[in-house]
């Protein structure tokens, strides 16, 4: 961790392995870092290991506006909602099948500002809106031929930049 008023070093965490890809709670409380096939929740201030799961191979993860959940998407195509006071799944579900050169594959994702809804991105161009609580589809587009690895909501909840 940096401090970027003293442009100083004020922590390292060291792991035993390689992190794949991490996730910093909004509050700055919490910690998720993908280790291998390895899911750890962290104080980020210590390092101490609030709670791990294993069998889990995350490429991009995110936290829910409230920090009680996780967003976890696996380059196998799916998606799922974890739990950050267990790690239990919520929910899992098949994001996209993807075209056969890339079986599977999302390239992103996001939560809404409100946390009821999560956008998936797939690298054949196709968009899914989704529902946080329980997993159900809500919308599909696809957006073109290209496929798009950025998504953001706007503040009225109801666009997304991509």
């Amino acid at each position: 961790m940096w401090s970027v008023a003293d442009r100083k070093l004020v922590r390292t965490l060291t792991f035993a392995g390689q992190v794949f890809v991490s996730a910093l709670s909004h509050d700055g409380s919490r910690l998720a870092i993908a280790l291998g096939t390895s899911l750890k929740l962290l104080d980020p201030w210590t390092g101490s290991v609030l709670r791990e799961v294993s069998g889990v191979a995350p490429f991009q993860m995110s936290f829910d506006p409230t920090g009680s959940r996780l967003c976890v998407l696996s380059e196998d195509g799916m998606l799922s909602v974890r739990e950050t006071a267990t790690l239990e799944r919520a929910f899992e579900v098949a994001a996209n099948s993807g075209p056969p050169r890339w079986p599977g594959r999302l390239a992103g994702g996001a939560w809404s500002r409100d946390g009821t809804r999560i956008l998936t991105l797939a690298v054949d161009g196709r968009v899914q809106l989704w529902d946080a609580r329980n997993g159900t589809l809500m919308r599909e587009a696809r957006g073109s031929s290209q496929f798009y690895n950025e998504a953001t909501f706007a503040p009225d909840g109801e666009t997304v930049f991509l």
